[in-house]
C-alpha cells in the first residue's frame, strides 16, 4: 500500500506527515484521550547567499515518482549516473556531459533506489522482484521472485547481489545468475515505517537495520549473524510512539558502524564485534553522511545536525528549517546540502551549520537524496527532473 505524501502549504498533521510513511495494519494511533499534535513547516529563512549554485547540465528520467513518499536515488558507477522512475524506466547519462548513454525499461514498479558494482545494475520492484541489468548495456540479465516488495536499494558485492524485502527477509543471490545463495528471515513488527533499511556491504561483511530497532551484521559469504545490537527499545504511550525502525541505512567508515532509529537512537558500533563505541539520543528516518570526521544527519523534525563521529557530540544543530521535509544532508566539498518539500535546495557551511545559499529546484519537491562523486553533486526531483551541480566558487 503507498500512500501519497499531501504537500500543505499551512500546516502539516503530524499525523498526515507520518501516514506518508507508515504501513498501517488498521489499528488507531491515537486513543480518544490523546491530543494530536499539529507541526507547521517553517518558512524560508532569510539569508545572506554567499554563492549562486549553477548547474552543468539537466536530463528528463521519466515521469519520477509522483505524489508518493518514494525515495528513489540515482546511483554512480564507472563514468555514469543511472537514474529510474517509479514506473520501470532506467537511464545512463554521461557524468560530465549528461549525454543518454543507454535507456532501459523492467515494466515493473520501482520504489527502492538503484545499486551498481561489478559490471551490474540491480534494482528491486513492489511486484517482489530482483532485477540485474548490464551496467554497459542496460540489457537485463536476470530477475528472480523474492518474498515481498523490495523498496530498498540492493547491494552488489563479492559474486553477491543482496536485497531487503518489506516483510523482513535478507536474500543473498548469485550476481551471474540470480540463484539463491542464502537467506535471513526476520519478524516485523505489526506497525511500521513504509521503508526498510538499506544495505551496507565492506570487508566481507553485509550489515542492515529492521524494524524492531535492531542493527545486524553479517558474513557475506554464507549469510551467518555475527552480532545483533539493538539501538533503541520501544516506549511510549501510542502506536506511533513505540515505531523505532532503523529506516535508514547503516554506514561503515573504518572499524565502526552507525545507525540511526526512528523515535530513538543514534549509535556507533564496532565492525568487528558490535561493541557499542557510544550511543546517544536522536530520532531520524534519513540516511547519514559522513565527510572526515564529521556525521551530518537530518533528525525526524528537518533539524540538521553535524556530530562528532568518534564521540556522538554535537558539533552544531540548524533549526531554522524545521518541518519542511528534508532530505538526508550530504557532503559536498566546504557544503552540506539537502532538498526540501517545496523543491528547495539548501546549502549549510560545514564549519557551523548557517544557511549559505538556496536554489529553486522546482519539481513538486525534492525526496531522494542527492548524490555527490567529486567535484559534482546530482539532485532528483518529484517529477524526475535530474541536475547535475559542481562546486560553487565563492565570492
Amino acid at each position: 500500500m503507498k500512500m501519497p505524501v499531501r504537500f500543505l502549504t499551512k500546516s502539516v498533521s503530524l499525523t498526515l506527515l507520518v501516514t506518508s510513511l507508515l504501513l498501517s495494519s488498521g489499528c488507531s494511533w491515537f486513543s480518544d484521550d490523546e491530543e494530536e499534535e499539529t507541526y507547521q513547516p517553517a518558512p524560508l529563512p532569510k539569508i545572506d547567499k554567499q554563492f549562486n549554485a549553477r548547474s552543468d547540465w539537466s536530463k528528463q528520467v521519466g515521469s519520477g515518482v509522483g505524489e508518493f513518499y518514494n525515495k528513489l536515488s540515482p546511483v554512480i558507477y564507472n563514468g555514469k549516473i543511472v537514474a529510474a522512475d517509479s514506473k520501470g524506466l532506467i537511464k545512463a547519462f554521461n557524468l560530465e556531459t549528461g549525454e543518454e548513454i543507454w535507456s532501459s525499461n523492467v515494466e515493473s514498479e520501482i520504489y527502492g533506489g538503484v545499486a551498481a558494482a561489478s559490471g551490474l545494475i540491480a534494482l528491486g520492484s513492489t511486484d517482489a522482484e530482483v532485477i540485474v541489468l548490464d551496467a554497459e548495456t542496460g540489457v537485463e540479465k536476470w530477475r528472480n521472485l523474492v518474498s515481498s516488495e523490495v523498496i530498498s536499494s540492493p547491494a552488489i558485492s563479492d559474486g553477491k547481489v543482496v536485497s531487503r524485502t518489506i516483510d523482513g527477509k535478507l536474500f543473498a543471490m548469485d550476481s551471474e545468475t540470480g540463484e539463491r545463495a542464502w537467506l535471513y528471515d526476520r519478524t516485523v513488527p505489526t506497525l511500521t515505517l513504509r521503508g526498510t533499511s538499506s544495505i551496507s556491504v565492506g570487508r566481507g561483511a553485509v550489515v542492515t537495520g529492521f524494524a524492531n530497532g535492531k542493527v545486524a551484521l553479517f558474513l557475506l559469504e554464507t549469510g551467518q549473524a555475527v552480532w545483533e545490537k539493538r539501538v533503541a527499545n520501544p516506549s511510549g504511550r501510542s502506536e506511533l510512539d513505540r515505531v523505532i525502525d532503523v529506516d535508514a541505512t547503516p554506514v561503515i567508515v573504518g572499524d565502526a558502524v552507525y545507525a540511526v532509529t526512528f523515535n530513538g537512537n543514534i549509535a556507533a558500533y564496532n565492525l568487528v564485534d558490535g561493541a557499542v563505541l557510544w550511543q546517544r539520543e536522536l530520532s531520524s528516518y534519513q540516511n547519514m553522511s559522513v565527510g572526515g570526521q564529521i556525521i551530518s544527519i537530518t533528525d525526524s523534525r528537518s533539524n540538521v545536525k553535524a556530530l562528532d563521529r568518534r564521540t556522538g557530540g554535537t558539533l552544531w544543530t540548524q533549526t531554522k528549517l524545521v518541518d519542511r521535509r528534508l532530505t538526508a544532508t550530504v557532503t559536498f566539498g566546504d557544503y552540506m546540502v539537502a532538498g526540501d518539500y517545496e523543491g528547495y535546495l539548501h546549502w549549510f557551511d560545514r564549519t557551523d551549520g548557517a544557511i549559505v545559499s538556496r536554489n529553486s529546484m522546482g519539481g513538486g519537491g525534492i525526496v531522494a537524496d542527492p548524490v555527490v562523486h567529486g567535484d559534482k553533486m546530482f539532485v532528483m526531483t518529484r517529477n524526475g527532473r535530474l541536475t547535475a551541480f559542481s562546486l560553487p566558487k565563492k565570492k
